[in-house]
């Protein structure tokens, strides 16, 4: 319903919130005009899918990005997460969500502050930590990758490299990741020039 999405009139939005159908309250949750009360109360909707939508509206307040950071399904906890609006204190906490799919999305976050990645760093599954490298490589913080080093897991330097073979240090492998990435941002700008 186009009306649920867009409109900015406080009254409409309160009678669609309470619709029956999820689709409809989905669709008010998707609307970046919604107003506080209205989000509280989609915050605590039955249905996972409505409480998904209003985790990745841009206009979320920090008092509704925190309840569904709690969310007992991880489909809106990880909305949230990738949300670039979500207040950092609420994805720092979520940086210890026991989902890997939750934490995941959280290092797709342009946003994510440096204590989350620290923690990911030190605690999450190989797999979220290589990814969290993949994403944030010209923006790794020299102290998550000391953390990495003492991990004492040479699965993240190994998928990292494709070296299954011998025991590497992270850091000439994190150099050279950067490296790679400001060649090829180079790259880009040229052609973009010649554009």
């Amino acid at each position: 319903m186009e009306t649920a999405k867009t409109t900015t009139n406080p009254e409409v939005l309160k009678t669609l919130s309470t619709n029956k159908n999820e689709g409809v309250r989905s669709d008010v949750a998707k609307n970046a005009a919604l107003p506080t009360d209205i989000q509280k109360r989609l915050a605590k909707d039955t249905h996972w899918m409505v409480r998904n939508y209003l985790g990745a509206n841009p206009s979320i307040v920090a008092e509704v990005a925190e309840i569904l950071a709690f969310d007992p399904d991880p489909r809106v906890r990880w909305t949230v997460a990738r949300n670039p609006k979500t207040p950092e204190n609420i994805l720092i906490h979520l940086a210890s969500d026991s989902s890997v799919q939750v934490l995941t999305k959280l290092v797709s976050n342009p946003n994510i502050p440096q204590a989350a990645m620290i923690e990911i760093a030190q605690n999450a599954a190989p797999t979220v930590v290589v990814e969290m490298i993949r994403v944030h490589k010209q923006a790794f913080p020299d102290n998550v990758q000391e953390i990495l080093n003492s991990r004492g897991e040479d699965a993240i330097v190994r998928a990292l490299t494709g070296d299954f073979e011998k025991k590497l240090d992270i850091t000439p492998v994190m150099q050279a990741i950067r490296e790679e990435s400001e060649s090829s941002s180079g790259a880009e700008e040229k052609a973009e020039k010649k554009e």
